[in-house]
């Protein structure tokens, strides 16, 4: 199943939210390329992605690397400063796996449980 992000400009921060559905390996790592273009052509590189009405199918930790790996790539292309992920109390365990993945490959990625701790650490002006 293709993602269906919206991506709004907000003021410090691009805002990506996603319709009902799921999302895997191929289906993120598709989706990451097209955010890093957006982000450069908006000259904004922090990124709020609101994936609440998502359901991860990402298979293992070996999806999770495919993915970093990607994102990594975007990140050093397009200069991605900041990506917060909020998801459900429910699937905030493999989103925390994929912070431990992007944090060791160097990516500035936290995930969180509420839009507000998002919002507050997307704003903050200290390097980490």
């Amino acid at each position: 199943m293709a993602l269906t992000p919206n991506i709004e400009v907000r003021d410090k921060y691009l805002l990506v939210t996603h319709k009902p559905g799921s999302a895997g390996n191929t289906e993120a790592q598709n989706f990451s390329a097209e955010l890093a273009e957006r982000c450069d052509r908006e000259n904004i590189h922090r990124v709020l992605m609101d994936e609440r009405q998502l359901v991860y199918t990402v298979g293992n930790i070996f999806d999770l690397m495919g993915i970093g790996d990607k994102l990594l790539e975007d990140m050093l292309v397009f200069r991605f400063h900041r990506l917060a992920c909020v998801t459900t109390p429910e699937q905030l365990h493999i989103a925390r796996d994929f912070e431990a993945v992007a944090r060791n490959r160097g990516m500035n990625y936290r995930a969180f449980e509420s839009i507000e701790d998002a919002e507050l650490w997307l704003s903050e002006d200290a390097p980490t």
